[in-house]
């Protein structure tokens, strides 16, 4: 059992210090996602307060 444990620790280590182009990707997208629900809230509290 510890030898699976220490297996998949040496993966996870590894899948992080080197990242897929598909996690590039999502981590990519998540980021502008975030940026444009920034600038969404920021037009829409603008509007609001013009009303």
């Amino acid at each position: 059992m510890t030898e699976i444990l220490s297996a998949r620790h040496c993966e996870r280590s590894e899948a992080i210090q080197n990242p897929s182009a598909e996690t590039v990707w999502i981590a990519s997208s998540q980021e502008l996602l975030a940026m444009m629900e920034q600038e969404f809230t920021a037009v829409a509290q603008t509007h609001a307060h013009q009303n």
